[in-house]
């Protein structure tokens, strides 16, 4: 089993900002939405350990790696995107953060989504913990 670990490190108004490790490496930096009472489509998702596969998305026509059992939520995936506009509840996946337009952004999203499906199988475990 694979295991990603999402360590929240800020939040603002309109964003979280983690630090991702896979398998116990350093990787990247993941954006979702703020704390807004686990509401589906604008909330960051609850801390905990979730079960995660990777499928291929039609959406964003690439693979992807959705999350199972979000207490109270559905169709929470990591994916690739820039800002908080784009994150719709889910978790985006970067390989730094910066400002893209003005906002907050994760950078080289697309290769490091790709970077992460490549490291991990189909049976994944996501590990979320608040650490600021």
């Amino acid at each position: 089993m694979d295991h990603i670990e999402i360590d929240r490190k800020e939040s603002s108004a309109t964003e979280t900002i983690s630090f991702m490790t896979v398998n116990g490496q350093a990787f990247g930096v993941v954006l979702e939405p703020p704390k807004k009472g686990n509401e589906q489509d604008i909330s960051c998702i609850p801390t905990g350990v979730y079960k995660a596969r990777k499928y291929e998305s039609q959406k964003f026509g690439r693979t992807c790696i959705a999350l199972y059992d979000v207490y109270g939520r559905e169709y929470i995936s990591i994916h690739n995107g820039i800002h908080h506009l784009h994150t719709k509840g889910c978790l985006i996946v970067g390989l730094y953060s910066g400002e893209y337009d003005g906002k907050r952004a994760v950078m080289k999203s697309k290769a490091a989504l790709k970077m992460l499906t490549d490291m991990v199988g189909d049976d994944i475990r996501v590990t979320i913990r608040e650490a600021f």
